[in-house]
Protein backbone atom coordinates (compact mmCIF):
# COMPACT_ATOMS: atom_id res chain seq x y z
CA UNK A 1 0.00 0.00 0.00
CA UNK A 2 1.38 3.42 -0.84
CA UNK A 3 -0.04 6.84 -0.10
CA UNK A 4 1.77 9.92 -1.36
CA UNK A 5 1.09 13.64 -1.53
CA UNK A 6 3.18 16.66 -2.39
CA UNK A 7 1.54 18.79 0.29
CA UNK A 8 1.83 18.69 4.06
CA UNK A 9 -1.07 17.21 5.99
CA UNK A 10 -1.39 17.51 9.76
CA UNK A 11 -3.32 14.72 11.46
CA UNK A 12 -4.43 14.41 15.06
CA UNK A 13 -4.40 11.11 16.96
CA UNK A 14 -8.13 10.73 16.25
CA UNK A 15 -7.90 11.29 12.46
CA UNK A 16 -8.19 8.19 10.27
CA UNK A 17 -5.92 8.15 7.22
CA UNK A 18 -7.05 4.75 5.90
CA UNK A 19 -8.73 1.54 7.09
CA UNK A 20 -7.83 -2.11 6.41
CA UNK A 21 -10.38 -4.91 6.55
CA UNK A 22 -9.16 -8.49 7.11
CA UNK A 23 -10.92 -11.84 7.05
CA UNK A 24 -9.58 -14.29 9.65
CA UNK A 25 -8.68 -17.76 8.40
CA UNK A 26 -7.91 -19.07 11.89
CA UNK A 27 -8.34 -17.95 15.48
CA UNK A 28 -5.70 -15.78 17.13
CA UNK A 29 -4.88 -12.28 18.24
CA UNK A 30 -4.05 -9.82 15.45
CA UNK A 31 -1.42 -8.17 17.64
CA UNK A 32 0.40 -11.53 17.70
CA UNK A 33 0.15 -12.47 14.01
CA UNK A 34 0.06 -9.24 11.98
CA UNK A 35 3.10 -7.07 11.34
CA UNK A 36 4.56 -4.72 8.76
CA UNK A 37 7.89 -5.71 7.25
CA UNK A 38 10.15 -5.02 4.29
CA UNK A 39 10.26 -8.68 3.31
CA UNK A 40 8.58 -8.07 -0.07
CA UNK A 41 8.67 -4.26 -0.45
CA UNK A 42 10.35 -1.60 1.65
CA UNK A 43 8.15 -0.46 4.56
CA UNK A 44 8.90 3.13 5.51
CA UNK A 45 7.20 6.32 6.61
CA UNK A 46 8.25 9.95 6.64
CA UNK A 47 7.52 12.81 8.99
CA UNK A 48 8.02 16.56 8.85
CA UNK A 49 10.54 17.47 6.17
CA UNK A 50 11.05 13.94 4.96
CA UNK A 51 12.70 12.39 8.04
CA UNK A 52 12.57 8.60 7.81
CA UNK A 53 10.50 7.11 10.64
CA UNK A 54 9.79 3.64 12.04
CA UNK A 55 6.64 2.07 10.61
CA UNK A 56 4.52 -0.18 12.77
CA UNK A 57 0.93 -1.10 13.55
CA UNK A 58 -0.66 -0.05 16.84
CA UNK A 59 -3.43 -2.22 18.24
CA UNK A 60 -6.03 -0.54 20.46
CA UNK A 61 -8.37 -2.70 22.56
CA UNK A 62 -12.06 -2.08 23.22
CA UNK A 63 -11.08 -0.24 26.42
CA UNK A 64 -9.00 2.26 24.34
CA UNK A 65 -5.76 0.85 25.81
CA UNK A 66 -2.91 -0.04 23.48
CA UNK A 67 -2.20 -3.76 23.13
CA UNK A 68 1.57 -4.09 23.31
CA UNK A 69 2.03 -7.53 21.85
CA UNK A 70 5.15 -9.43 22.72
CA UNK A 71 8.77 -8.86 21.87
CA UNK A 72 10.14 -11.18 19.20
CA UNK A 73 13.30 -11.56 17.14
CA UNK A 74 12.43 -12.94 13.69
CA UNK A 75 14.39 -15.21 11.39
CA UNK A 76 16.41 -13.30 8.81
CA UNK A 77 15.13 -13.33 5.24
CA UNK A 78 16.42 -14.66 2.96
CA UNK A 79 18.34 -17.34 4.81
CA UNK A 80 20.85 -18.41 3.61
CA UNK A 81 21.90 -15.20 1.85
CA UNK A 82 24.75 -14.05 -0.35
CA UNK A 83 24.37 -10.26 -0.74
CA UNK A 84 22.00 -8.88 1.91
CA UNK A 85 19.37 -9.96 4.39
CA UNK A 86 16.84 -8.32 6.68
CA UNK A 87 16.13 -9.19 10.31
CA UNK A 88 12.84 -8.18 11.90
CA UNK A 89 12.57 -7.27 15.57
CA UNK A 90 9.30 -6.52 17.33
CA UNK A 91 9.55 -4.81 20.72
CA UNK A 92 6.71 -4.51 23.22
CA UNK A 93 8.41 -1.43 24.70
CA UNK A 94 10.89 1.11 23.40
CA UNK A 95 14.29 1.25 25.03
CA UNK A 96 18.01 0.70 24.90
CA UNK A 97 19.14 -2.59 23.42
CA UNK A 98 22.01 -4.41 21.78
CA UNK A 99 21.89 -6.35 18.52
CA UNK A 100 24.92 -8.56 17.94
CA UNK A 101 26.18 -10.93 15.24
CA UNK A 102 28.79 -13.51 16.27
CA UNK A 103 30.63 -16.34 14.55
CA UNK A 104 30.62 -19.94 15.80
CA UNK A 105 33.57 -19.19 18.13
CA UNK A 106 31.66 -16.34 19.81
CA UNK A 107 33.72 -13.56 18.19
CA UNK A 108 31.61 -10.43 17.66
CA UNK A 109 31.24 -9.60 13.95
CA UNK A 110 28.76 -6.70 14.18
CA UNK A 111 27.35 -4.77 17.13
CA UNK A 112 24.52 -2.21 17.18
CA UNK A 113 23.75 -0.51 20.50
CA UNK A 114 20.99 2.09 20.38
CA UNK A 115 17.56 3.19 21.54
CA UNK A 116 15.07 0.98 19.71
CA UNK A 117 11.50 2.01 18.85
CA UNK A 118 8.50 0.22 20.25
CA UNK A 119 6.91 -1.98 17.59
CA UNK A 120 8.49 -3.41 14.49
CA UNK A 121 12.15 -2.60 13.69
CA UNK A 122 14.31 -3.89 10.85
CA UNK A 123 18.04 -4.48 10.66
CA UNK A 124 19.47 -4.69 7.14
CA UNK A 125 22.70 -6.66 6.86
CA UNK A 126 24.87 -6.17 3.80
CA UNK A 127 27.29 -9.00 3.02
CA UNK A 128 30.10 -6.47 2.46
CA UNK A 129 29.82 -5.41 6.13
CA UNK A 130 30.23 -8.97 7.43
CA UNK A 131 33.76 -10.37 7.18
CA UNK A 132 32.71 -14.00 7.68
CA UNK A 133 30.94 -16.85 5.91
CA UNK A 134 29.06 -19.92 6.97
CA UNK A 135 26.93 -20.19 10.10
CA UNK A 136 26.59 -17.04 12.21
CA UNK A 137 24.43 -16.24 15.22
CA UNK A 138 22.54 -13.03 15.89
CA UNK A 139 20.99 -11.92 19.15
CA UNK A 140 19.14 -9.07 20.77
CA UNK A 141 19.28 -8.03 24.42
CA UNK A 142 17.23 -5.18 25.81
CA UNK A 143 15.25 -4.71 29.01
CA UNK A 144 13.87 -8.09 30.01
CA UNK A 145 13.89 -9.42 26.42
CA UNK A 146 16.68 -11.66 25.10
CA UNK A 147 16.58 -13.79 21.97
CA UNK A 148 18.96 -15.34 19.43
CA UNK A 149 18.77 -17.00 15.99
CA UNK A 150 21.10 -18.62 13.50
CA UNK A 151 21.76 -17.48 9.90
CA UNK A 152 23.92 -18.67 7.02
CA UNK A 153 26.06 -16.53 4.69
CA UNK A 154 26.98 -18.17 1.41
CA UNK A 155 30.44 -17.71 -0.11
Amino acid sequence: MSWNTNRSIDLSDKDVLFTWVFTAQSSGSLSEVLRISSQRTIAESYQGRGELQNLSIRFIGTNSQEISGRSELYQNYPNPFDSRTVIGLNLAEQGRGTFKITDITGRTIKLIEKDWAKGYNEIWIDRRDIKATGVLYYSFEGGSFTASKKMVILE
